[in-house]
């Protein structure tokens, strides 16, 4: 059971931890963090309240990404959002966000996006 968690565990785990540690450097105390899927892991490493966008529909990812000022988009499946559904979502992100920061364990990317001035 430890090696598992060790080897598994960490493997995946390391990235958002990373990325949550990037967040807080980003990020003023107080401030909630938007995520795209790993909220509770990222935020926990950043130290701060966080939203998931996966657990929410398109309506609601729009409310919360209008009030958002930092996004950490990692890896994500969608529970409530169609697949045809998710390209607008993320057209939006770009249109709205501009990068500033990627993190990666070199299979995967984690970016973390500022709200365009």
């Amino acid at each position: 059971t430890y090696r598992e968690r060790l080897v598994n565990n960490d493997a995946f785990y390391g990235l958002l931890a990373e990325a949550g540690r990037v967040a807080a450097k980003l990020s003023e105390p107080g401030e909630i963090l938007t995520v795209a899927h790993q909220g509770p892991v990222i935020a926990y490493y950043a130290d701060r309240r966080y939203l998931m966008l996966y657990t929410m529909n398109e309506d609601a990812i729009a409310q919360t990404l209008a009030k958002t000022r930092l996004l950490i988009w990692d890896p994500t499946t969608w529970l409530a959002l169609p697949p045809e559904r998710v390209a607008g979502v993320e057209a939006r992100v770009l249109a709205d966000f501009a990068p500033i920061e990627h993190v990666s364990d070199g299979s995967r990317i984690v970016t973390i996006y500022q709200r365009k001035p």
